[in-house]
C-alpha cells in the first residue's frame, strides 16, 4: 500500500469518524445545517475512496509496458527449464558421483557442462550463476 492509498485510507476514516461524532459533539445540529455536514462528509468519503482505488495513467501505462515483458520472461523460463532436465539427466548419466540432490532433480550440473552442451545442440542462450537447482540464463 502506497502513500496515496494510505492517506484516502485516513481521510475516509476521518470522514466516517465526522459523520458518527459530529451529531454527538453538536446535539443541536439539525436540519439543513446537519444535511449539509453529511453531504461534504460523504464528499469526504468519496474523495478518500478515489484515492485508495484510483490508479494514476502513468502507473496503467507502465504496468502495461511490463506485462509483455514479464510474459516473454515466463515463457522463456517454461521453454528452457526441460532443456536443463534433459541436459542434467545427460550429466548422470555419463558422469560418477552424482550427488543425492541432483539424483532428485534438485541441483544442476556444473555451469561449465551446461554451457557446453547448449553450445553443442546449437542453442542461443547460456546459464550462468548456477545455485542449486536454479541459474541465470541469457541470450547470446
Amino acid at each position: 500500500m502506497g502513500k496515496r492509498e494510505i492517506g484516502g485510507a485516513l481521510v475516509s476514516a476521518a470522514a466516517l469518524a465526522v459523520a458518527w461524532l459530529l451529531p454527538v459533539t453538536f446535539p443541536g445540529l439539525h436540519g439543513w445545517g446537519l444535511a449539509a455536514v453529511w453531504i461534504a462528509t460523504a464528499l469526504v468519503f468519496g474523495v478518500g475512496l478515489w484515492l485508495i482505488f484510483h490508479r494514476p495513467a502513468e502507473v496503467v501505462a507502465e504496468e502495461g509496458l511490463k506485462a509483455p515483458v514479464l510474459e516473454a520472461e515466463a515463457q522463456k523460463r517454461a521453454q528452457r527449464g526441460p532443456v536443463l532436465r534433459q541436459i542434467t539427466q545427460l550429466y548422470i548419466l555419463s558422469h560418477d558421483g552424482i550427488s543425492p540432490r541432483m539424483m532428485a532433480g534438485m541441483e544442476l550440473p556444473p555451469e561449465e557442462f551446461i554451457n557446453a552442451e547448449l553450445e553443442r545442440q546449437g542453442a542461443t542462450w547460456r546459464v550462468r550463476n548456477v545455485n542449486g537447482e536454479t541459474a541465470d540464463t541469457y541470450d547470446i
